[in-house]
């Protein structure tokens, strides 16, 4: 998750897109920079914040592997849950903002479909359909494969996020991954998907653009290219369901999900590998 400075900085990114008229606006909160040294609390809180949303991201790495990255800062329990709460909300906050900025300017601004825009600004809170309920699945499904397999062969992203898995995921339990997958994927995709794709451009364009705006922001806080790219990949599967159903409760719901599955996986490998 991330730090109040973080969120500021991609809010003020946020508003300089929109000022230009031009690209997306905005940013996540799925940025973050460590600071601190290892040995103090103020880094371990620091760290917490950007450490959550890759630790639910990914499965652990081989042993080999782990052994090669460098240990973060140990984070407690509770620096995990503020830090997931407090960047969930601010990013919803954001999102609201730039919501309605899409919809009072985007559509002049960008020479759009205002019907179309409008279209995608209706935040429905459930499924409206079974293909609503569908595609979320299968977008989780996929996101949740697709990590698991390029792990296994992709050196690269399973060192740039092992780490922070190996940080946050071991203080928390069965309900606090369940909620900080939710506070992280569900907030996210009320920025990205719900509020800057339509804030572009309310078809394709605006997926590519608000994916790459999110894998590149995922390029930080011990993350590398590697996992930019994965980031990018993953968003723009998000905004493919959400503009094939309209509904942002979608990509909302299969994000949430993938995270906690990610993170359900990694734990239980992890408990496996540990000497009894």
């Amino acid at each position: 998750m991330k730090t109040a400075s973080e969120v500021q900085a991609e809010a003020a990114a946020a508003a300089a897109v929109a000022a230009a008229g031009t690209a997306t606006a905005s940013t996540s909160g799925a940025t973050s920079t460590l600071a601190g040294g290892p040995g103090s609390a103020a880094a371990a809180s620091r760290a917490a914040a950007g450490a959550v949303e890759v630790s639910l991201v990914v499965p652990p790495l081989t042993t080999t592997a782990a052994a090669e990255a460098p240990l973060l800062p140990a984070v407690s329990r509770n620096a995990v849950l503020s830090s997931a709460l407090g960047t969930g909300f601010w990013m919803a906050v954001l999102a609201v903002f730039v919501r309605n900025y899409a919809a009072l300017n985007s559509a002049a601004a960008m020479g759009t479909d205002p019907a179309a825009v409008e279209a995608l600004l209706k935040w429905a809170v459930g499924p409206e359909s079974l293909t609503d309920v569908g595609v979320a699945a299968a977008a989780a499904a996929v996101v949740t494969g697709a990590r698991l397999a390029l792990m296994a062969i992709w050196a690269d992203l399973r060192e740039a996020t092992d780490r922070s898995n190996q940080q946050v995921l071991s203080s928390l339990t069965t309900l606090d991954v369940l909620l900080v997958a939710a506070a992280s994927g569900i907030p996210e995709e009320l920025l990205f998907r719900g509020a800057l794709l339509p804030a572009t451009f309310p078809d394709w364009r605006g997926a590519l653009l608000s994916a790459a705006l999110f894998g590149v922001l995922h390029n930080s806080g011990g993350r590398n290219p590697a996992f930019a790219v994965w980031a990018a990949a993953v968003g723009a599967l998000y905004g493919g369901a959400f503009l094939i159903t309209g509904n942002i409760w979608v990509p909302a719901v299969a994000h949430a999900s993938a995270n906690a599955a990610s993170a359900f996986i990694w734990k239980a490998k992890s408990a496996a590998a540990s000497p009894s």
